[in-house]
């Protein structure tokens, strides 16, 4: 009889003290809510044995959810509580696992976060996307935030690319989904020519093709840009020696998020006419883009680009010198970096971060020399550009796949090199054999948690 009232006499006072922890958590929790923003993860711990662990957390949960004041269409700058708050309120048992995405703090992961679609345009220097009637503030439920270390990160919930999106700015973009990512379309965050993509590096550039002093008009071809293969050499002048010398691979590891390196200039470039300013133009660097999902990520046909941009031919009405009024064409721009993670990821498409091709060379009292290709959207070389002449250079070819870009040919102005390769992770869980057409081929992270 004593044992059982002695066991009686427990029980109450573990629920007695049980539901005073829970009360105690409940004003913490209200509290907290009401002095700063709410917050992707709870960090009180309930006591871990299991016949209160439960209720307990159930009231914590329903405390933080209930004082939180969730704001729409978030923009920040600095930590990630700049963009917290941002997310729509969840409904019950809705909650997604917990997810640590690579590179930003983890607090950008919103589980809460509304769904997005019918993007067309995301600029990472207004944090605004275009849904089809301009650049806006992100929709309700949604944030969009500078983390000030270089990268524009966007918290949803699900992402469907429903339409081609074009991706713009200086930033590069981090996508953090709480819900499954579908690409039935084309994300681009290429280089276009000159005009490099959202997070392309400003350092390690192909070399500027030299331009010849006296009564010759002749230029070197700039050299292609670098940066998860080299890149190509451009192509030297008949007299004026070798041609602008290419940027090298670098940033093996994936500890940063970084785009890829511009083409050198063409002799001369700075003598084009201001009509005509982006002649001769080494090609900017492809993009750094990131999307991590806590779901899944699944390319359906769609595309994912990265590539360089290609390198512009020369002009024919530089004023740098009389007697040198022709132009080298400028070297192609190295692809980005495009790193997906996700406890599952579907390649059914093509992910892409080619080289582009080097622009051609110009001749005097003629024509200009032609534009080199952006990097391809497939297997395939990205083409340099022609020569205005059979007496200058072409342009080289983009690098591809495990194809090195091509080197400028040489000319009375020589053609841009070739620019190189860019970088594609798929970090995941466990092995994945991947399908689709991924150029240049991905380097697999298999310690997703």
């Amino acid at each position: 009889m004593r044992a059982t009232i002695e066991a009686r006499r427990r029980a109450l006072t573990l629920r007695f003290a049980a539901r005073k922890y829970r009360k105690i958590l409940v004003r913490q929790a209200l509290h907290r809510s009401e002095q700063a923003p709410c917050v992707s993860k709870i960090t009180a711990r309930a006591p871990t044995r299991a016949r209160y662990n439960s209720p307990m957390r159930r009231a914590l949960v329903v405390a933080v959810l209930s004082g939180c004041a969730f704001r729409g269409g978030t923009q920040g700058v600095g930590s990630a509580d700049a963009a917290n708050g941002s997310a729509a309120d969840a409904p019950d048992g809705a909650m997604a696992p917990s997810f640590m995405p690579s590179h930003v703090d983890p607090g950008y992961y919103h589980p809460a976060a509304s769904p997005l679609s019918g993007v067309i345009g995301i600029d990472t220097d207004s944090l605004e996307l275009d849904l089809g009637s301009g650049l806006a503030p992100p929709p309700t439920g949604t944030a969009f935030a500078d983390d000030g270390n270089g990268h524009a990160v966007l918290s949803v919930g699900a992402w469907t690319v429903d339409q081609d999106v074009r991706v713009t700015g200086t930033r590069s973009l981090v996508v953090v989904a709480a819900g499954a990512v579908a690409i039935a379309h084309t994300i681009d965050a290429s280089a276009h020519n000159e005009v490099a993509g959202p997070g392309a590096a400003t350092s390690g550039r192909g070399n500027d093709g030299s331009s010849a002093a006296g009564s010759d008009d002749v230029d070197n071809g700039g050299g292609g840009g670098g940066f998860g293969g080299a890149g190509a050499a451009g192509g030297g002048a008949t007299t004026d020696g070798a041609g602008g010398s290419a940027g090298g691979a670098y940033g093996s590891g994936e500890s940063v998020l970084q785009g890829g390196s511009a083409g050198g200039n063409g002799g001369t470039a700075a003598g084009c006419a201001v009509s005509d300013t982006s002649r001769s133009q080494g090609g900017g660097g492809g993009g750094a883009l990131q999307i991590s999902s806590a779901m899944s990520i699944s390319i359906i046909g769609g595309a994912i680009d990265v590539g360089g941009g290609g390198g512009r031919g020369g002009c024919t009405n530089s004023t740098i010198n009389s007697n040198n009024t022709a132009t080298a064409g400028g070297g192609g721009g190295a692809g980005g970096e495009l790193f997906l993670e996700s406890p599952t990821i579907t390649t059914n498409g093509v992910l892409a971060a080619n080289g582009g091709g080097g622009g051609g060379g110009a001749i005097a009292g003629g024509n200009s020399g032609g534009d080199g290709g952006n990097g391809a959207i497939a297997a395939s070389a990205a083409k340099g550009g022609p020569a205005a002449d059979s007496s200058e250079g072409s342009g080289g070819a983009g690098g591809y796949a495990s194809t090195a870009p091509g080197v400028g040919t040489a000319g009375t102005n020589g053609g841009g090199g070739g620019g190189g390769v860019g970088r594609i992770w798929l970090r995941t869980r466990g092995a994945t054999t991947p399908g689709g057409t991924i150029t240049p081929a991905p380097a697999f992270d298999p310690s997703l948690p």
